[in-house]
């Protein structure tokens, strides 16, 4: 059976790659990512730049997916909630304040 994985990106790896050419390295690795819309908006604000070209094929081809996240969840909160989904451990220092409030523990 094939390993469920999950994989989340923010916006710097995405451009940084894109910038160098490396892109496609992403897919290789890791067949599709999940971003949210604040970093698709982030990397799409570079226009014509490589980036932000690279980020349109790739939403297209539907190997990059972007998560909706609730106006009011800090950036990390939805990033740390799947996490925990997915069986991950969470310290309890950043547990308690980032996940905490909502009860997602």
């Amino acid at each position: 059976m094939a390993e469920k994985r999950l994989v989340l990106s923010d916006a710097s790896p995405l451009i940084a790659l894109a910038a160098t050419g490396g892109f496609g390295l992403l897919r290789e690795l890791f067949g599709n990512l999940t971003i949210t819309a604040a970093v698709r908006d982030e990397v799409l604000a570079g226009g014509a730049r490589a980036w932000a070209t690279d980020l349109r094929r790739a939403l297209r081809a539907r190997w990059i997916r972007v998560q909706r996240v609730p106006r009011n969840a800090p950036a990390v909160k939805p990033v740390l909630a799947r996490l925990v989904e997915y069986g991950f451990h969470i310290s309890p220092e950043l547990g308690q304040s980032v996940l905490g409030e909502a009860g997602e523990r």
